[in-house]
């Protein structure tokens, strides 16, 4: 329980965010991140991930995920391989989660 306290900690939100391991949940430390590509070599735009922070969603990470995640692959690659459109996509998606949250 200590070290699961630990990575929840300011310090220990800092190492993960300086390693490029994740984005640290601490706020103030996102920047950490961002500079670790730089540190790193790559070039790399991922600053625009941060500024979406004020809208964006947070996956759904819940007790039917198990049922939906399969479902939401599927409909990516038929995305990516052109069969459905994005916007297509997206309501497939928001229905099989939606669907699947309720059928919990």
């Amino acid at each position: 329980m200590d070290f699961l306290a630990f990575l929840g900690s300011e310090e220990g939100q800092r190492i993960q965010g300086e390693s490029g391991v994740a984005i640290p949940a601490y706020n103030g430390l996102e920047d950490t991140w961002v500079q670790s590509f730089a540190d790193q070599g790559y070039e790399v735009n991922v600053g625009n991930l941060i500024e979406q922070f004020d809208y964006s969603i947070k996956y759904v990470n819940n007790a039917s995920r198990r049922v939906w995640e399969p479902e939401v692959e599927q409909t990516m690659l038929d995305v990516y391989a052109g069969t459905l459109t994005v916007e297509e996509g997206i309501w497939q998606i928001q229905d099989k989660v939606t669907q699947a949250i309720a059928d919990q």
